[in-house]
């Protein structure tokens, strides 16, 4: 089974996918699919709008079908089946059978029966199942074969009692058999099979007809064989049928089924208040789904560049939490990614999606455990690159801008301003306006008169914003948020100066912003960067940061302690660079952080 046979299909055409080469998309699974090591075959698809937008495939279905795998062909999708089972517990909480801090033995009596982890601990609820924060073991090599488990044999399992590495509701620890109480709970309640349950709240109604959770269900030529690796061959898998252990990983599916599935969770975004539309689960209910309701514990290494990176723990990703039934991870360049791995005897299995713009990726292997995760980051990613999907968009409140006119006077050295109603009484209980009067004074004496109007405006709420003005010799700052009344109050200002760097420091700072601007400028001969970072070594980091940001204007100073302590922002399409220099002697200090930014682009603007 080391041929290696490919095809793709496309929908051109799409909104937002011109500007995509999607070869380079099945370039990254050819290449993981060539190394032999992944799996027989793969399939793929990047998804849109409940669609696979373009898809393919390579290698082989299996021994009895040696057709070439693509978005149709049935895999076993392992643990992405907890999002299946998370919705239909959720679907119970919608309706008012049950509750997520209920016990689950409350439902299950079989549960009821589970020794405590200690004599004070707390029962395990269903929340604490849902976050895997039941206390329980990883058990993945072990939960993975059983499958088939009979309720007899899981009461006689449960009966001789249970390990607990931690008091339920404390820490994150993958378990899968929390899951496996919850499928519990769900039959309990409906008094029907739990795989029935989930077929008849989504699969039928989202018509996700090729999903199932029984492999008898699929047509042979259609479902792809499972294989784990001996030695120098494949060794075909046997299928299991529905039992007690289908909540954690049951579902067989496709790529164009799970582009249904994805879907239904990328449109739960943004929050709005036009109608519902089809989807069984309310949208409060799907965000809520891909919310960090319980954080994993980080682990920190060095990077090449001498700086912290955290990464999550047990899992080969970026920083990440726990939904419900989903991760949710918050990458600096993208903001959320939410997305399941799988891995099954015989599969592995990966949806990611971006929440911002709802692409995603599906992608499946027949081999077991097979990481198929790798090749779908890559390439959405790719297809992020070439999409360069904006920071998210911040639409201010219309008082926003009138709150700002006056904050303006105020600091124009309009006394009189302080009475203006647009102001909270607290603003003034918290710093009397006599006091906030001399520190404007001083703010002046730092860097003189202003000189132009507002610009730099940005925000990262509606009822936020943050301003500045030029002057004489620097800049003024202004930050403020509003209360959250009707109407709403300026309830905290503040207001400072950024004076402009020295005229030792100010070569150093320019040569930062030509660096950000993409540019290799010559570094200033009578400063050096401290520590081991040679001049080229800073300049090439720069560069490289501002190429993964998109800039959409040029580097700015945007805060100063001191004309030798300085801040400088870049801001891009796809997030922001903020450098931190400060001057001693003949050495600078440089320190950089990549962070996700919302623009305001102020659809309610000035018309005074």
């Amino acid at each position: 089974m080391s041929e290696a046979r490919g095809h793709t299909l496309a929908h051109h055409g799409s909104v937002g996918f011109d500007a995509v080469d999607f070869t380079a998309v099945d370039e990254i699974f050819a290449r993981f699919h060539a190394d032999g090591a992944g799996a027989p075959g793969v399939a793929y698809g990047i998804v849109h709008g409940g669609r696979v937008v373009h898809g393919g495939g390579y290698g082989l279905v299996g021994s009895e079908s040696p057709g070439t795998p693509g978005p149709a062909t049935v895999f076993r999708i392992a643990s992405l089946s907890k999002s299946f089972t998370a919705a239909a517990i959720l679907s119970l909480r919608d309706e008012g059978v049950l509750r997520l801090d209920d016990p689950v033995g409350e439902h299950v009596p079989m549960l009821a029966r589970l020794p405590r982890a200690t004599r004070d601990s707390p029962p395990i609820t269903v929340a604490d199942c849902l976050t895997m924060s039941a206390g329980l073991p990883t058990d993945d090599a072990w939960a993975d074969r059983q499958e088939e488990l009979t309720e007899e044999a899981l009461g006689a399992l449960l009966s001789a009692g249970i390990g607990y590495t931690a008091t339920p509701g404390t820490r994150f620890e993958y378990a899968n058999l929390g899951y496996v109480f919850l499928g519990q709970v769900v039959e309990s309640l409906t008094g029907r099979p739990f795989t029935q349950v989930v077929s008849d709240r989504f699969l039928q109604p989202l018509g996700m007809s090729s999903t199932t959770y029984d492999y008898r269900d699929v047509a042979g030529e259609r479902l792809a064989t499972g294989y784990h690796r001996v030695g120098d061959r494949w060794e075909p898998q046997a299928f299991t049928a529905p039992g007690m252990f289908s909540a954690i990983g049951g579902v067989l599916s496709t790529v164009e089924d799970l582009a249904v599935w994805v879907h239904g969770f990328a449109s739960a975004f943004p929050a709005r208040d036009e109608p519902e539309g089809g989807h069984p689960l309310a949208r409060a209910t799907r965000r809520s789904m891909q919310q960090q309701h319980r954080a994993i514990t980080p682990l920190v290494s060095m990077n090449g560049h001498g700086l912290p990176d955290a990464r999550t723990g047990e899992f080969p990703w970026g920083l990440s939490g726990y939904g419900y039934g989903l991760f949710v991870e918050y990458d600096p360049r993208w903001g959320e990614f939410v997305h399941h791995i799988g891995g099954y005897p015989g599969f592995g299995s990966h949806m990611r999606w971006h929440r911002e713009t709802g692409i995603g990726v599906v992608a499946f292997g027949n081999a077991r455990y097979c990481p198929v995760y790798e090749p779908a980051d890559a390439a959405l990613r790719q297809v992020l690159d070439a999409v360069a999907p904006p920071s998210r968009t911040v639409v201010s409140w219309p008082v926003v801008h009138e709150a700002r006119q006056v904050v303006d006077r105020l600091v124009d050295g309009d006394e009189s301003a302080v009475r203006d109603p647009v102001f909270s009484p607290t603003l003034f209980q918290d710093e009397p306006a006599a006091a906030r009067l001399t520190a404007l004074d001083e703010a002046h004496q730092q860097v003189g008169a202003l000189t132009g109007p507002a610009e730099r405006l940005s925000a990262a709420t509606p009822g936020h914003l943050v301003w500045w003005r030029p002057a004489e010799h620097g800049r003024i700052r202004h930050e403020m948020w509003l209360t959250p009344t009707v109407p709403a109050k300026v309830q905290r200002l503040q207001v400072d100066a950024v004076p402009d760097p020295s005229p030792e420091f100010a070569p150093v700072v320019e040569c930062v912003v030509e660096a950000l601007a993409g540019k290799r400028p010559d570094w200033p001969e009578h400063v050096a960067p401290a520590g081991d970072t040679t001049p080229e070594q800073l300049v090439d980091e720069l560069i490289r940061a501002r190429d993964l940001i998109a800039p959409v204007g040029p580097a700015a100073v945007i805060g100063a302690t001191s004309p030798d302590d300085v801040v400088i922002e870049c801001v891009g399409r796809q997030g922001a660079v903020e450098v931190r220099m400060a001057r001693t002697g003949d050495r600078v200090r440089l320190d950089l952080a990549l962070r996700r930014t919302p623009e305001d682009y102020l659809l309610r603007r000035d018309q005074r």
